[in-house]
């Protein structure tokens, strides 16, 4: 089976998946509580419509793509042209973040260049609004049935993962090691710590025969630089430079 066989079946067996159905977060003012819907699209999240390259450079790992119901329509965002403009009008915080940081780091307008993958830890949409709460239950899921096989897919040259949540999130689709083949110390530490660490990360599938760079940062949302001010993230991200072309 090619490339693109093996992805269309992967997009098939996430827009079919029920694990998550009926399982449920509290929304953040306790009013109404948020469950996640399905987006029967042609990739596994709509951000891979943006950036959708089945062989790329990075493989971006972001938390949650929100709600379906307070976002553009799904038609912006399944066509590429229409995403691209919904970035340009400054819509989306992360997205224009991520232009930037692009821009900074590797001197790449993203909105040009087609070299990357963009999806999100968990495939599915929240129902409710786009900052609500998340479980780590739906992570689990997501990242247990279906992020090795994305990547065992894409073989990207290196893996970005936005934030705590994705990164743990990645850490249950298979092993998170240093070069030496240590196993990494992500659990009860701090982000920063884990990005500061001069040691190179690696995902690395349970049967140790596939090896993939492993990048974290932090999240690059509309509070971003209360996290991380931008000039270390500038740093965070150029550390990736050495090792992907465009």
């Amino acid at each position: 089976m090619d490339k693109q066989a093996k992805y269309k079946k992967l997009v098939a067996d996430v827009n079919s998946c029920v694990l998550c159905d009926g399982t449920t977060a509290k929304s953040r003012d306790k009013a109404t509580l948020i469950y996640l819907e399905h987006a029967k699209t042609e990739h596994v999240n709509l951000w891979s419509y943006w950036q959708g390259n089945l062989s790329p450079e990075i493989l971006i790992i972001g938390q949650d793509w929100g709600s379906l119901s307070q976002a553009a329509p799904i038609t912006v965002f399944t066509d590429s042209k229409s995403y691209r403009a919904n970035i340009i009008k400054d819509k989306n915080p992360t997205d224009n973040n991520l232009c930037r940081l692009f821009k900074d780091a590797f001197s790449v307008d993203i909105l040009q260049e087609q070299k990357l993958f963009f999806t999100n830890s968990i495939f599915c949409y929240k129902k409710g609004n786009l900052n609500e709460n998340v479980i780590t239950h739906w992570f689990d899921n997501c990242n247990i049935r279906f992020m090795k096989k994305l990547i065992l897919i894409l073989e990207p040259k290196c893996v970005i993962t936005l934030g705590e949540k994705a990164l743990r999130g990645l850490a249950k689709s298979g092993n998170i090691q240093l070069s030496d083949n240590r196993p990494a110390t992500i659990n009860n530490v701090s982000l920063t710590s884990i990005v500061q660490n001069p040691e190179q990360l690696w995902w690395v599938t349970p049967d140790d025969k596939t090896r993939v760079m492993l990048f974290p940062v932090f999240h690059p949302g509309a509070n971003s630089n209360i996290n991380r001010p931008y000039p270390e993230q500038i740093k965070d991200w150029s550390r990736i430079k050495p090792y992907v072309s465009f």
